[in-house]
């Protein structure tokens, strides 16, 4: 785990759940944590949603220059989203928008990130129209490389279908993610899993689990007027 690591994908890729699930995994790891919001792109499923329960847990949580309740969905961050690179002993967690044009806001942190050693993760969900196939996926990886003259330096599996989540899902993922690191070299690092799915996993012996690191995630986005399956 690197101090500063910033979590994209395309719309829609749960890049928020993996923020929000490594935020409190870092947490439970005895460090000192912020998760950082810039999502100015998607008015739904964000991390400053969730920012009472954040706080309750001690993990510190930034967004817009004007809080959750006012004026939220005007695309204005807080100077406060430095902070993380002023403190050395923090762990800055970055939710970034989706795709490209969402992924730009990075640009204005450029000087900062350059001074650290950062994880930049791309959250890939092969059951989205966009990243399906290998094509689709290094599509919208390249476009964000170039855009933000940065290099990922990992791939995160969150292929699923909500509640209809099956383990084909997750080893389709698996798939989609090791074609994507043979192509380009950025490693699949989590696959990120419900605690459900991940037993039905490890309980089949055929499964070849070696090499994977399943992240097992509690879904704190999962909206109540959703409805259940």
């Amino acid at each position: 785990m690197k101090r500063i690591c910033c979590v994209l994908g395309h719309s829609g890729s749960g890049k928020t759940e993996f923020a929000l699930n490594y935020a409190v995994k870092a947490r439970d790891l005895g460090r000192k944590v912020v998760l950082c919001d810039l999502d100015v792109i998607n008015p739904y499923f964000r991390s400053r949603e969730r920012q009472e329960m954040l706080e309750n847990l001690g993990i510190r949580i930034y967004s817009n220059a004007f809080g959750y309740d006012i004026s939220e969905d005007l695309p204005a961050v807080s100077a406060q989203l430095r902070a993380p690179f002023d403190h050395s002993d923090w762990v800055g967690i970055y939710d970034v928008g989706g795709d490209r044009m969402g992924a730009a806001i990075l640009n204005q942190y450029k000087k900062e990130l350059a001074r650290e050693e950062v994880d930049y993760l791309l959250v890939v969900n092969g059951n989205r129209q966009e990243t399906e196939t290998l094509e689709g996926v290094l599509f919208h990886l390249r476009q964000m490389e170039t855009d933000m003259g940065i290099s990922f330096t990992g791939l995160v599996n969150n292929t699923h279908l909500m509640d209809e989540t099956t383990e084909g899902d997750v080893w389709k993922g698996v798939n989609l993610c090791k074609e994507v690191e043979e192509n380009t070299g950025i490693p699949l690092r989590y696959t990120m899993v419900t605690e459900e799915i991940f037993q039905k996993i490890i309980k089949k012996p055929q499964n070849n689990t070696m090499n994977l690191y399943f992240f097992t995630v509690k879904l704190f986005l999962k909206s109540s007027w959703l409805p259940k399956m």
